[in-house]
């Protein structure tokens, strides 16, 4: 993630993972407030800055959208699996994306993942997008808040799941339940797969559930981050009209 920009996206960095930015380059012109304030904050935290003109911000971020800022990034830093198992508050939501390859899928998901309080993403090594700086500008930043970690085997990681309580439910369009129709109460792993196929068949066999979003229309799926954002809000309106357990 060698370089980030946007003012949103640069703004989040300083905020959540400040230590991640090596150096910012600003436009000459600091005419509007919100470069400013960002200058200003990333002095106050001793991060080396530099005016450029245009066309050196243009070249760094390779984008006429810089906005006039562009952070020079050390690479993202991912979680251990263990880590995410130990810091999850219950019931316990976790997210895995099986060879998500699109950057700009991959971080509409995780803005909506961020919003929907998801405990922890999971990636694959191989095959699927990263936390790159596009990702993390899709996100509109929000990557920056997430607990994310990469998988070898995503299989083995469902099983290693359930054995701790977590209920497994993917997403396929051939399902019988409707995504409706599923308990998300319980500690609960998302599975949703790649934007052309779907899940690979092993990653989907370690599912307990699958569930699909019908299409009424004569398109035959939604892009992956529509489906993952109702999916997401569906466990959120759930989780909001349980019961609250005794003593908490």
């Amino acid at each position: 993630m060698p370089h980030l920009f946007g003012i949103h996206s640069v703004r989040e960095a300083l905020r959540e993972s400040f230590d991640c930015v090596e150096s910012i380059c600003f436009a000459r012109d600091l005419s509007n407030p919100r470069l400013r304030e960002l200058m200003q904050e990333a002095r106050k935290r001793k991060i080396p800055v530099r005016q450029l003109p245009e066309e050196a911000l243009r070249r760094l971020a390779d984008s006429a959208s810089h906005q006039g800022v562009v952070a020079k990034m050390t690479e993202f830093v991912y979680r251990e699996r263990e880590d995410l198992v130990e810091e999850c508050p219950p019931p316990g939501f976790f997210l895995v994306l099986d060879e998500i390859q699109d950057p700009q899928n991959l971080g509409a998901i995780l803005r909506t993942a961020d919003g929907a309080g998801v405990n922890g993403v999971f990636l694959p090594r191989h095959h699927s997008a990263g936390v790159t700086a596009a990702a993390v500008r899709a996100s509109a930043g929000a990557a920056m808040h997430l607990k994310i970690a990469r998988e070898t085997n995503l299989s083995r990681l469902l099983e290693d799941l359930k054995e701790k309580g977590f209920w497994a439910v993917g997403v396929d369009v051939r399902a019988d339940r409707l995504w409706t129709d599923c308990d998300y109460s319980r500690p609960t792993v998302l599975v949703l797969g790649n934007e052309g196929r779907g899940m690979r068949p092993l990653v989907q066999k370690h599912c307990d559930d699958l569930v699909k979003i019908p299409m009424l229309g004569k398109v035959e799926s939604l892009n992956v981050s529509a489906a993952a954002a109702i999916l997401l809000y569906e466990v959120i309106r759930q989780r909001s009209a349980a019961p609250t357990p005794r003593g908490t």
